[in-house]
């Protein structure tokens, strides 16, 4: 059996800039047990591959890499299903994307304590800053005022404050995950839905981690660069996520989960119609399609649209 108590999840594509960032701040948290470092390396180019493997050597029973040979997320895989939650050894699993970092020495004990003596918790986070790539604060998140307690629909209403690099769940549950998970184009929100459809979520109120905002090879850098239907597709696919989570949860908080599922389609469409007029006749059927009728679409093209 296992005495790895946290299994830290950290993915990375071409981070060389930022990589030794993420890995020196878990290094650098003070416990009394022992964790263990997930690296998936999407198959990196630009040297971020080299750095990892001087931590894999130098902590190799913590640092466990996967280094990739052909790109994952071009493939459009559930990565983090595939290659990180099976290997996962830790009673939690918690988050640090490559070009994220924790500032806190104290952050995994923090949220260990917590959860240690309040098993009902299923989602722990805390605060974090906005940074710029090379490091320069942009403000701070704005979750709560205070230590807090918070349901679903709480985290619904304060989704934008949400940072990955902030989780912590119990791991277990990342061994009975909903259908609806597989079929989202993202990863953190099916998570987060998950986690509070099975407990409650808590949060503490103390800066703990930062967020580089459109860094380099980052989700929010890469969508940026999408095309205007992909773009809608991935809002499109947001809007049935949390529609599938309302109907998973029991509607138990169905008024927020309309409210979202609303401004994801209002996204979709407000930014499909720019550039609408160039588009080819095959591609604005395609696009009134995906948005009017995913169900054919899905049916058309095979995309991952969520039922």
């Amino acid at each position: 059996m296992s005495d790895v108590l946290v299994s830290v999840d950290c993915i990375t594509y071409n981070h060389a800039s930022y990589i030794r960032d993420a890995l020196e701040g878990i290094l650098s948290q003070n416990t009394d047990f022992a964790f263990e470092i997930l690296v998936h390396d999407d198959c990196s180019t630009d040297g971020t591959q080299d750095i990892i493997r001087e931590y894999e050597e130098k902590y190799p029973d913590i640092v466990k890499p996967i280094y990739q040979t052909e790109n994952q997320y071009s493939r459009d895989l559930k990565f983090y299903a595939r290659y990180q939650f099976p290997r996962a050894q830790g009673k939690y699993f918690a988050s640090c994307e490559g070009d994220d970092y924790w500032t806190d020495p104290d952050k995994l004990r923090a949220q260990v304590d917590y959860m240690e003596t309040h098993p009902d918790c299923s989602f722990c986070i805390h605060g974090a800053e906005f940074v710029r790539p090379d490091g320069d604060l942009l403000r701070y998140t704005h979750f709560a005022d205070s230590d807090r307690d918070f349901d679903l629909t709480y985290f619904m209403r304060n989704r934008e404050e949400f940072m990955t690099a902030t989780l912590m769940i119990p791991t277990r549950l990342l061994t009975n995950l909903p259908t609806w998970y597989y079929r989202a184009l993202t990863g953190d929100t099916p998570i987060a839905l998950y986690a509070l459809s099975q407990g409650y979520g808590h949060y503490i109120n103390r800066i703990m981690s930062c967020y580089r905002v459109a860094a380099p090879g980052s989700w929010s850098a890469n969508t940026a660069k999408l095309p205007h239907v992909n773009f809608a597709a991935y809002k499109a696919n947001l809007a049935q996520l949390y529609a599938a989570a309302d109907d998973f949860t029991g509607y138990k908080h169905h008024d927020e989960m309309v409210k979202h599922v609303n401004e994801q389609l209002r996204r979709t469409v407000k930014r499909a119609a720019l550039g609408f007029e160039n588009l080819s006749p095959v591609r604005r059927i395609q696009l009134a399609l995906m948005i009017c009728f995913p169900g054919i679409y899905k049916k058309i093209k095979g995309d991952n649209i969520i039922d």
